[in-house]
């Protein structure tokens, strides 16, 4: 039944001049502990904080920019030295609201083409909470084992079925990206990371990986290797100052075991190329006469977009 007006008239209304006209300011402090950043947002979380483990992808080399991408999904989902990936999972879940590895571009405003990629560790954790879920994310970070074939097939296989589906569902999205690795540093690299030359990558894996998991291993080894050095570490938290003040503390724990032995930045050179190509949705009428080919060799044999065409750019 519709509200009378004199209900109506009840719920509290706003006028303009309610409105701040001020833009909230943003709340960034940075603080150096024992050589290490730390940016702080003190901002009111009703007792949740939120932290991110931010890692500098500077040293990754152009060859190991895919295996980057695949740690991704591998960090959580192996087991580690003290657990099994079941459990782990159970624990994380008993811990923290989540923890995820994600990557993240920031652009730098001193140069169109110069840009930050950062590798980074996020968790939602209420704050009396915390020193477990540190104990989980330095767990993860330091000990997950990579020498577990079977299961790090299974997780290939999903990553492939998972790109299979997410790259056509926003095939807008997948050629703009596409097109702007012919022009763009940025995106050259995030098409390492998560765009069509990944895909091509796990298809490969997935297809050779007997063959290929011995260098596979070594080259996951050698991401993690140059991912945690201090010289690569950030770290990031919103909340409170109490907070705050124990993940300084809980993040020297962590601090004290990454590399210190003296890196250089990779050596990209973004060979980008003006290319003319297009890719095609897998449909089952695209492939009519095709019928002994599954849905992977269809998207090989067509080169999917997916449904857009993508052309070069002069």
């Amino acid at each position: 039944e519709p509200s009378t007006p004199a209900q109506l008239m009840t719920i509290p209304l706003l006028k303009i001049s309610d409105i701040e006209k001020k833009a909230m300011e943003f709340k960034n402090e940075e603080h150096i502990e024992e050589g290490t950043r730390f940016i702080f947002h003190d901002i009111f979380t009703n007792g949740i904080a939120y932290t991110g483990l931010m890692f500098s992808m500077q040293s990754i080399p152009e060859d190991l920019i895919c295996h980057a991408g695949l740690l991704r999904s591998l960090l959580g989902s192996v087991s580690t030295k003290n657990y099994s990936y079941e459990d782990l999972s159970d624990e994380i879940n008993l811990a923290a609201g989540g923890i995820s590895f994600e990557f993240a571009s920031y652009p730098l405003y001193s140069s169109r083409e110069d840009f930050d990629q950062e590798f980074e560790v996020r968790a939602r954790v209420k704050e009396d909470r915390l020193e477990r879920a540190f104990e989980l994310m330095e767990e993860i970070l330091f000990t997950s084992d990579f020498s577990d074939k079977k299961r790090i097939k299974e997780i290939v296989g999903m990553v492939r079925s998972s790109l299979q589906a997410s790259l056509p569902q926003s095939g807008h999205a997948t050629a703009s990206a596409r097109a702007l690795s012919y022009i763009s540093d940025l995106r050259f690299y995030s098409e390492k990371l998560n765009g069509i030359d990944f895909y091509d990558f796990i298809d490969d894996l997935d297809r050779n990986f007997e063959k290929r998991f011995k260098d596979l291993k070594a080259g996951l080894e050698k991401v993690r290797e140059i991912l945690l050095h201090r010289d690569n570490f950030m770290f990031d938290m919103t909340g409170s100052k109490e907070a705050f003040k124990d993940c300084v503390r809980l993040s020297k724990g962590i601090c004290k075991r990454l590399s210190t032995v003296p890196s250089e930045p990779a050596d990209l050179k973004f060979d980008k190329k003006v290319e003319n190509e297009g890719f095609r949705m897998w449909q089952r009428q695209a492939i009519s006469g095709m019928k002994d080919l599954n849905t992977g060799e269809s998207l090989r044999y067509l080169r999917s977009s997916w449904a857009m065409i993508i052309s070069g750019i002069t």
